[in-house]
């Protein structure tokens, strides 16, 4: 590298680590709903090795390698400033910049002034994607996975510039990608990517095929061994499936259900979803491609530039010419950095239809939001005149940012500074005394377990999946209840109260009809109550915290959330039984309703549960609530205000035919949309209100 190019890096580099520390600081940390429901949660169970003391205790997300939430746990359980733990991630995310400047730098070389801006302008666009703000200086692993995806893309990419060691190159390139997926496993997507973009392009230059793959397939298998393989050991002696509890039709473990978990919020049109989602990202809605309103122009403006550039290509031949006066790189030239951009596009559509069908989930797809700018630039440098490069550039970076601008929503769970990361108050019965504790919502909360005994067991028994009752019981569960450290006690957020740690009548009732099938009642109405301190989190519609920036205050002496922990007491084997009976009629009622509506509630046979003379099935691989109030069965659509009526237990006495209207029809053509929303923890505060 030149000096001059050396110096031209040197200040993006400390321009991104500008613009990141001023995004940090103005918009502050977020204690985001994953935050509460695993992050933290997952810390700890790496250092303290919790796989075989706890039991589903942050819902599904508990069991994913937490390798990556490490050092956001060290920093934050260590006591340090809130601000510095977020400086600290926001430096450990920025490689991602500066390996994306890399990539630019194959599709665009050159030191012109022209290939400079179109370089730094594909970095920006990078740096202000929608979910790299929302993720950066986060708890999210997708920026740390995507570091390991993105560095194997670039060895990828410049395999053959050095041709005797082409072969190791592509190696350690698939370590990378292994690597990546292994610390986060929806990045599997860029590990199909990457072979196919290495397939192509040994056919595009024909080259061998059949040994550079074979360099990358055993590459990625010893990346992804190498960062996963501890926990998918782990994963199976204890339960039998070693990604568990994902895929579990295949491997059957007999704790969970054998259906393959699947989640599909995001899919809206189904497989076809990849087709509209250029037009869905404007939206500004949530629960579109990701759970936060995050609007994004970049996709559209780059497949409208490839359109019209394959277009006017097509009918003038010699249109357009190579953009600027072209100065040769030492290793790359213009028909190079050409075929680099055609493999890097590749990349991009292969990664992005596997996960376009299969996910649809924004922040999985991490990675391809960063390489929208250099293939933009690529395809405007190569293929437009400078003019037309810096004229569509400034118009897409000036209309991203406006509305950036417009929409508040980027960050989950904003929080001014102030204090550490988490500021809670445990009561000292809980620090000092090991207990057994049953957490209950679909935000399991668990955040709180490494402030408790740390000999203490915990069980999101009714959450993101509710355990199986009567005989259906998974064996696990069943020997964690056997065998309580300490006293049984139940954990429920109660938001807007006053930190009383008395539970009132109704909320109790409401509980016991929760524990009743499970054999358990709430032993008094003198609880504990664990407060989290900070400024004021009323609930919204909108399924998260959100406060207007003037009521947004670090007062600590404020509580912003409360968690009771209430004793409770096993019931009386006839009442247990009697418990039970109920369940099963009410089962037998949402099992024809199931058969009647086929896929559009899925997967079928979910655990019951009844939420204060309600009951419930929430499918977990869409959030849909289906409910049965009094005479009424209707299903709640997640992410929206509508109960949609099914049927009536009367008609079903009587014989009459179930006619399932189109659930997911109706949730597109109605307006009555919410963003984001988490349905089914919305109905674990209405019980307690009832």
């Amino acid at each position: 590298m030149n000096r001059e190019n050396r110096w031209v890096e040197w200040l993006a580099t400390a321009s991104f680590i500008l613009m990141g520390l001023s995004w940090t600081y103005v918009f502050g940390k977020d204690l985001n709903f994953d935050f509460r429901n695993y992050h933290l949660y997952a810390g700890a169970q790496l250092l303290d090795w919790r796989i075989n003391q706890d039991y589903f205790p942050a819902a599904v997300g508990g069991y994913l390698n937490p390798l990556s939430a490490l050092p956001a746990y060290a920093m934050i359980m260590a006591g340090w400033p809130d601000f510095l733990v977020a400086a600290a991630l926001m430096l450990m995310h920025l490689p991602n910049m500066l390996i994306v400047w890399k990539l630019a730098e194959l599709v665009v070389p050159g030191r012109t002034p022209l290939a400079l801006f179109s370089r730094f302008t594909a970095t920006f666009l990078a740096f202000i994607a929608p979910l790299q703000l929302t993720t950066l200086s986060n708890t999210f692993a997708d920026p740390l996975a995507g570091t390991f995806t993105l560095l194997g893309l670039y060895l990828l990419l410049s395999s053959d510039r050095n041709i005797r060691w082409r072969s190791v190159w592509i190696f350690f390139a698939g370590s990378l990608f292994g690597l990546g997926a292994g610390l986060k496993l929806t990045n599997l997507f860029f590990v199909l990517g990457g072979f196919v973009t290495l397939a192509l392009g040994a056919l595009w230059a024909r080259k061998d095929v059949l040994r550079p793959c074979l360099n990358y397939i055993a590459g990625s298998a010893t990346g992804f061994i190498a960062i996963y393989g501890y926990w998918g050991y782990a994963l199976w002696v204890k339960f039998g499936n070693p990604i568990f509890p994902l895929y579990n039709a295949l491997f059957k473990s007999p704790e969970f259900l054998h259906k393959n978990f699947a989640d599909g919020r995001m899919l809206h049109d189904g497989n076809l979803s990849w087709l509209t989602l250029p037009f869905t990202m404007l939206s500004s809605r949530g629960m579109m491609y990701a759970e936060n309103p995050a609007p994004d122009i970049r996709l559209l403006s780059t497949v409208f530039v490839a359109i019209f550039v394959i277009l006017a290509y097509a009918v003038r031949h010699n249109l357009f010419r190579v953009a600027g006066p072209y100065v040769k790189s030492a290793t790359q030239s213009p028909h190079h950095a050409r075929m680099t951009l055609g493999l890097l596009t590749i990349f991009f559509l292969s990664s992005y239809l596997v996960w376009g069908i299969l996910s649809g989930i924004g922040r999985y797809a991490f990675v391809l939001w960063l390489l929208l700018g250099p293939i933009l630039l690529g395809i405007l440098f190569h293929y437009t005149t400078a003019p037309v490069t810096r004229c569509v550039t400034i118009v897409v970076i000036t209309i991203q940012l406006v509305i950036q601008f417009l929409n508040p929503g980027l960050v989950w769970s904003p929080h001014k500074w102030g204090g550490n990361w988490v500021n809670l108050q445990v009561p000292a019965a809980l620090r000092d005394q090991p207990a057994t504790y049953l957490l209950y919502g679909t935000q399991s909360n668990s955040f709180i377990i490494p402030y408790l005994h740390r000999d203490s067991k915990f069980s999101n028994f009714i959450g993101q999946y509710v355990q199986p009752v009567g005989p259906a019981m998974h064996r696990q569960f069943q020997e964690f209840l056997d065998n309580p450290v300490g006293p049984l006690r139940i954990v429920f957020s109660v938001q807007g109260t006053d930190g009383s740690n008395e539970l009132k009548d109704p909320t109790r009732v409401g509980l016991d009809s929760l524990l009743s099938g499970y054999g358990y009642k709430i032993k008094n109405s003198q609880c504990h109550a664990i407060n989290l301190m900070g400024e004021p989190l009323p609930k919204t519609i909108f399924g998260e915290w959100q406060v207007t920036w003037a009521e947004r205050k670090s007062d600590l002496k404020r509580i912003a959330d409360t968690s009771l922990v209430c004793d409770i007491i096993a019931m009386a084997p006839p009442a247990k039984e009697e418990a039970l009976s109920k369940y099963q009629v009410v089962d037998g009622y949402f099992d024809s309703v199931e058969r009647a509506c086929g896929n559009s509630l899925s997967p079928h046979g979910v655990q019951t549960f009844n939420g204060g003379g309600k009951w419930y099935r929430v499918y977990f691989n869409s959030l849909m609530v289906l409910a049965l109030s009094g005479d009424d069965i209707w299903v709640h659509p997640n992410g929206t205000l509508l109960d949609i009526p099914i049927t009536q237990v009367s008609k079903i006495k009587a014989g009459a035919e179930i006619i399932c209207p189109n659930i997911k029809e109706i949730k597109r053509t109605t307006n009555l949309i919410v963003s984001p929303s988490n349905s089914s923890e919305n109905l674990s505060r209405q019980v307690d209100e009832n």
